[in-house]
């Protein structure tokens, strides 16, 4: 996916906490206090502009959507979509797939979603 890079979109994203976690290191083990209950972690990797993310987590208000994606432009995108909608059980966080399991401790997550993730990173 071609996104062009989008004026201001490290501020949008800074500005949007409820959303936007630019910051996983400090979010391990606290999922519960993050989404403020203990619902199941639903985990999608490569959101992209989040549809299938803001879709689901609307659809399942049961569950916690964490969606991640690594280009900023593109959780921008994102972020403005989950904010349209009202949702609060998703969050979406910037960063490299393959560090994944520093952040989030194995057997958290009940599904994972790899829907049209890049096979080949860069």
């Amino acid at each position: 996916m071609r996104v062009r890079n989008r004026k201001g979109a490290s501020e949008l994203l800074e500005n949007n906490p409820q959303y936007v976690i630019l910051n996983p290191e400090a979010c391990k083990g606290k999922w519960s206090e993050i989404f403020g209950n203990d619902n199941p972690i639903v985990l999608e990797i490569g959101c992209g502009k989040g549809g299938f993310a803001c879709e689901f987590a609307k659809r399942n208000p049961n569950v916690n959507v964490i969606a991640v994606e690594k280009v900023g432009n593109v959780i921008v995108a994102a972020c403005e979509a989950a904010k349209q909608a009202g949702l609060q059980n998703i969050r979406f966080m910037k960063c490299n797939a393959e560090y994944l399991p520093c952040y989030i401790p194995a057997g958290s997550v009940t599904t994972l979603y790899l829907n049209f993730s890049c096979p080949f990173p860069k």
